[in-house]
Order: C-alpha cells, then structure tokens, then sequence
C-alpha cells in the first residue's frame, strides 16, 4: 500500500496526515505526554526489526478507563535502547500483557531515558492458585529517545479486542514505519 504522509506541526504535538485514508497519526514527545498515553493498554507485539538499535512495542490503547472503550493504535519507539528489563518468569503470554498504570520517564545522568511501568502478565500453575511470588513483573528500558506514535482514530473493540484489520484501518505498519522514519 502506498503512504502519502505530510508532517506538520500542531499545538506540543507532530501530526502526520495520511491523505490515503484521511486519518492522522500523532508524535508524543513530552515525558507527560508518554507517561499518560500508554496506562491500560494491551500489548500486541513486540518488534526489534523496525528501528536499527531500537524497540517497538506495537499496543491497543483504550480512549478512557471505560469498560469497552474504544481503543487507538499506538508504537512506543525506544530508540538506541540499550538495556531492557521484563521478568517473563512462568508467564502465560496468548492470555495478554497489559500495561497497567501510568508509565514514568525519568532522565538518566549519561543523557538517556528510563522508562518504567508495571505490567500484568498472567502467571501459569497447573490446577493450582496463582502464587503470589512478590517478583516485580514491571517493565523498564533504558534508551537514547522513547516516542510515542498514536493514531487519533479509535474504534470500539469486540468481544476478544480489535481484529489485525481494525488495527490496520487505524494506522496502518508502512505508514506507521514511514511515520516514524521521518521523525528519528
């Protein structure tokens, strides 16, 4: 598919305009802005071919804290990331990692960035409770830049979240990737 894209600047935000399917996709840069963009939201993918030295977390994020709202797509970039830390210890990853409360951005004292959130990864025990193991299931990455590219439509999900072809009809990857090219 073919992306037309135009990059302007609006207000604190970048929109890029995709002039094929009339939608926008929008650059957060400000740590506030990251910080608040990314609580509830559902990992979709987690991609290392994107970005040369760089991570992309592909996630569905929800309008509000709503039961059913309706959810943007949205990339975190972390570009020349150079550490990451995710305990996936006896996970149950087709159940869903979710990023569950606001994400914190702090400034590290060699120029780069820490990013850190708590995650909810369902644990796996055969026929058992869930231990509580008090191990801490957060995720944090260190990275020269974190960005976040979020499209500005939304759609409601179904009964098991959106559909890759809802996710598309949002932003779509080449315009995603096109999108993120142009601001690195």
């Amino acid at each position: 598919m073919a992306c037309t894209a135009e990059l302007a600047t609006q207000d604190s935000h970048d929109r890029i305009k995709r002039r094929d399917m009339s939608n926008t996709i929008t650059l957060l840069s400000e740590h506030r802005e990251i910080e608040q963009s990314v609580c509830d939201a559902k990992v979709v993918a987690v991609r290392w071919d994107l970005v040369p030295w760089g991570l992309v977390i592909d996630i569905d994020v929800p309008l509000s804290e709503a039961e059913n709202a309706p959810l943007h797509r949205a990339w975190i970039v972390f570009d020349g990331m150079n550490e990451i830390n995710w305990n996936f210890n006896n996970s149950r990853l087709p159940d869903g990692i979710w990023l569950t409360s606001n994400a914190l951005v702090k400034q590290q004292t060699n120029g780069g960035l820490k990013f850190t959130i708590a995650t909810l990864l369902p644990k796996f025990s055969e026929n058992e409770p869930l231990p509580d193991t008090g191990e801490d299931f957060g995720l944090s990455i260190t990275a020269k830049n974190i960005l976040v590219f979020r499209s500005d439509k939304s759609i409601s999900p179904g009964k098991y979240g959106l559909t890759r072809q809802q996710r598309l009809s949002l932003a779509d990857d080449t315009c995603l990737l096109d999108t993120v090219t142009r601001c690195l």
